[in-house]
């Protein structure tokens, strides 16, 4: 999100480490920790502390209070993995569903060559309702971005955290 503190990998390789292990490349049971920094200042603008330092628009970046607050929530859709910045841990979200939930006649995306998403740019949802499941990955990603349930964004506003935007998901309509 625009204005919010970014985190980098120390060393810009490890931007394709990241990709491989969430798009399942790479065994995350050979994750070890990865050295990042945060970006404090953009130019001579100063950024503002999020509580999820932006890595990207498809993964998923949270601080030590926010896992805590949503353990719960995280802990049975997703596996953390572990960054390293100067005096702080972050976790990297890996969720562990990969569900086909996107509606591509519906949606507006836009593909690669091979077919494989690569944007969607309006998101309409199969059926009425989301599976319960609290953070996931959309099928037809090579890296999808992680999608979240109502009630993650419930607890995320409720404690006051700061640095994700969340857009409502359209749902197609049975004969339309």
């Amino acid at each position: 999100m625009d204005g919010f503190e970014l985190c980098h990998p120390v060393d810009s390789a490890n931007f394709l480490r990241i990709q491989e292990a969430i798009a399942g490349e790479n065994p995350t049971s050979q994750w070890s920790p990865m050295p990042v920094h945060l970006i404090g200042r953009d130019n001579a603008k100063s950024l503002t502390r999020s509580s999820a330092p932006s890595l990207g628009a498809f993964l998923l970046v949270l601080r030590p209070e926010v896992v805590l607050a949503m353990g719960d929530i995280l802990s049975t859709s997703s596996e953390l993995l572990t960054l390293r910045a100067p005096a702080l841990t972050l976790f990297l979200i890996n969720p562990k569903a990969t569900l086909d939930v996107l509606d591509p006649e519906r949606s507006e995306v836009v593909r690669f060559a091979s077919g494989r998403l690569m944007r969607v740019t309006k998101w309409v949802l199969k059926g009425t309702a989301l599976p319960e499941c609290d953070v996931f990955k959309v099928a037809g990603f090579r890296v999808s971005p992680p999608v979240v349930s109502e009630r993650f964004v419930q607890r995320w506003q409720e404690c006051g955290f700061q640095g994700l935007e969340f857009r409502q998901l359209e749902h197609a309509v049975a004969g339309a």
